[in-house]
């Protein structure tokens, strides 16, 4: 296969892929492979020179990067693209990930041994939770002021708070009384749900058929109501 083969099927392989070109100059470059011309240009997008300085970033910075880039053929010593199994994650880690070096081609752990921290001569003691016992309120303090100091300035402002420690303006209290008490408003509960009225104003709630908001809606509109349904209902 001649070389020109080669060098195209390379190409396309490196489309959309992260590329290092090294120059003749030794510099290196790092971006995305765009195109390739007929004289073996290459064009990079979003290409950044590789220093010291950045070669441990995760992400170059923005002021680096150029937008498109061209090297001549003539410029060019190699050119290596880059697979994402081949770079190096740099991301997130844990301890332990900090702990295992790659030896021989296989990861071990690392032990190390603790050390008792202790403090120096001339150095601050650490107050322990023991010396400290106003130390909720000194939290407290930081944060904002507490409950009872902020009705204590609002009292000095004539400002009277209509919270209750009960909480009856924002719950349901409880029921009080006797259980005869309870049987005879079960009796009443009882009696209204069974009244005509209490039937009527039910049947009106839940009924679905869309109604005259203008004009009041009778016994007589759900009877009609029943005798079309019934009417339907034979056909």
């Amino acid at each position: 296969m001649a070389s020109f083969d080669l060098w195209f099927l390379f190409s396309l392989a490196c489309a959309g892929k992260e590329v290092l070109i090294e120059a003749v100059d030794g510099a290196r470059y790092s971006g995305i492979f765009t195109a390739c011309s007929p004289e073996f240009d290459i064009g990079l997008r979003h290409a950044y020179k590789i220093t010291t300085g950045n070669m441990s970033n995760l992400l170059p910075k923005k002021e680096e990067m150029t937008t498109k880039m061209l090297f001549k053929f003539s410029d060019i010593v190699a050119m290596s693209a880059l697979m994402n199994e081949e770079k190096a994650n740099r991301g997130f880690a844990t301890d332990r990930d900090y702990h295992l070096k790659q030896q021989n081609g296989r990861l071990g752990d690392e032990e190390h041994e603790l050390q008792e921290w202790s403090a120096d001569e001339d150095g601050e003691e650490i107050e322990t939770l023991d010396q400290m016992p106003d130390q909720r309120q000194r939290y407290q303090r930081n944060n904002g002021w507490n409950v009872e100091e902020m009705f204590t300035a609002n009292s000095q402002l004539g400002v009277q708070s209509t919270y209750e420690e009960d909480l009856r303006q924002y719950t349901t209290a409880a029921v009080e009384g006797s259980e005869e008490d309870r049987r005879r408003a079960d009796q009443i509960a009882r009696e209204i749900e069974s009244s005509q009225q209490s039937k009527f104003n039910a049947r009106l709630e839940n009924d679905d058929d869309e109604r005259d908001l203008d004009r009041q809606t009778t016994e007589e509109d759900f009877e009609l109501q029943s005798k079309r349904g019934g009417v339907s209902g034979h056909r």
